[in-house]
């Protein structure tokens, strides 16, 4: 399926699997996209509702939903609701809802996710709506058309462990047996 990436490509990312040694590693900004093999955990948007498995997490997105993606918060990597209006210019700049389309629907891409997050590891890596049809690479998330994303969101149960994975065809051949891929 047509989908959009990193700018910068590809680079090992915190999954399920343990990163190969010697390698180099996402970090925070670096504009790639984590590779390895990913649960994928709940699905936040602006709509009041979505077609979606029932035991899938959604979130309606207001103001107040923060993605922290700031590497020295102890939020780091999560999903933070204010009690407040946001007022600082830290809360301003987490907020998940932005004046960018592309962020009307995103499901959760685990890497370097809770329990074990690691600061400046890389943060907010979603599926989300892909801009300018597919012609504009990503800070690190993998997007798609909206219409597709809506598809995969629908089709997704949670219960039977989805995951997602994002390999060079080198790397996949090299560990398809040993992690049981597809």
């Amino acid at each position: 399926m047509p989908r959009c990436l990193g700018k910068n490509g590809l680079i090992w990312g915190s999954g399920l699997h343990p990163v190969p040694a010697g390698v180099a590693t996402k970090k925070e900004g670096d504009m790639r996209s984590p590779a390895g093999v990913f649960t994928l955990g709940g699905v936040w948007g602006y709509d009041p509702a979505i077609r979606k498995h029932p035991k899938m997490f959604y979130r309606q997105v207001t103001p107040r939903d923060l993605w922290v993606e700031d590497p020295a918060s102890p939020q780091y990597n999560r999903n933070v609701i204010l009690q407040h209006d946001p007022s600082t210019p830290w809360e301003k700049k987490q907020q998940m809802k932005q004046k960018d389309p592309a962020h009307a629907l995103k499901l959760f891409i685990a890497h370097n996710a809770p329990p074990k997050v690691v600061p400046n590891a890389g943060s907010a890596i979603f599926f989300h709506i892909w801009r300018a049809g597919g012609t504009k690479p990503t800070a690190g998330c993998t997007t798609m058309d909206v219409a597709k994303l809506r598809e995969i969101i629908a089709k997704i149960d949670p219960t039977r462990r989805p995951l997602y994975v994002l390999l060079p065809r080198a790397e996949y051949e090299k560990y398809r047996s040993a992690w049981k891929l597809p």
